[in-house]
């Protein structure tokens, strides 16, 4: 948790509602400074859900909820943590050595979440989320291939890296959370954030249980999480593009506000 918050100068002003520091864990994100740290806050995202962005709405009236709340793919426990044991299976893998491989993914689970706290404090949260799942649909789109009878290199690096990449997502975006909408609110709104991403697995677990039986094999189900991901990957670099023009539009309204003023504008 620790590392998923940023740096300690990102603080928050509890009477104005500012968001202060510039770390680098947060480049890439809209903040909005103001009396109330999340007017006007905007933020492009995945797997909206308009049920629970409504009674998000009820709860965080502030929020404009017209636009997708955070979120993140359900690839990994809604199809990986479900459907990793019985698709290596069909292969022929025995069930104990497709759970102890499914043990490896969650050890290096640990060691990539830590990983990505740190690198969310240098790195772009926008770059990280699209790197995360780019990659992880990549290795999705790979899963047919190198589940096998046996234990070999590629299988290996598959449980390896989807294990690096499990939770890595959470760090950046729960410093996108904090930036946009402040450190008052963003843990409310990340708990929305996790139910949405529990909907989703179960969603994902069904629907990979449904393509299983009606096809005989799980490829469908990895073909089509794998674009989901990639999805969300290109979704991602939005944020960038809405920071880009929001922060345009909020230098030119206060250049007018300063000239309205009579104040001399740098």
């Amino acid at each position: 948790l620790a590392f998923g918050y940023g740096r300690g100068e990102d603080l928050v002003d509890g009477e104005a509602g500012e968001v202060a520091g510039t770390g680098g864990a947060h480049e890439g994100v809209d903040v909005v400074v103001g009396r109330d740290a999340h007017e006007g806050a905007r933020i492009s995202a995945f797997d909206h859900d308009d049920i629970l962005s409504t009674i998000a709405a009820r709860i965080l009236p502030d929020l404009d909820t017209n636009e997708p709340t955070t979120g993140y793919d359900s690839s990994t426990n809604g199809l990986i943590g479900t459907h990793f044991v019985p698709a290596a299976h069909d292969h022929g893998m025995p069930v104990e050595t497709a759970a102890s491989l499914l043990a490896v993914v969650g050890i290096f689970d640990f060691m990539g979440t830590i990983a990505s706290g740190w690198l969310t404090d240098r790195v772009s949260s926008v770059w990280l989320l699209f790197a995360y799942y780019g990659l992880r649909g990549l290795a999705l789109f790979s899963a047919p291939t190198v589940l096998h009878d046996r234990i070999d290199a590629p299988l290996l690096f598959f449980v390896v890296f989807y294990g690096l990449d499990w939770i890595a997502t959470v760090p950046p975006t729960l410093a996108i959370a904090n930036k946009a909408f402040g450190l008052k609110k963003a843990p409310l709104l990340f708990g929305w954030i996790a139910a949405s991403h529990q909907v989703g697995a179960a969603t994902a677990a069904f629907l990979a249980g449904v393509t299983r039986t009606a096809t005989g094999s799980y490829l469908d189900a990895f073909v089509i999480a794998g674009l989901v991901a990639i999805g969300a990957a290109v979704m991602a670099l939005t944020m960038g593009a809405s920071r880009t023009e929001s922060g345009v539009s909020a230098a030119q309204g206060q250049a007018k506000a300063d000239i309205g003023a009579g104040n001399r504008i740098p």
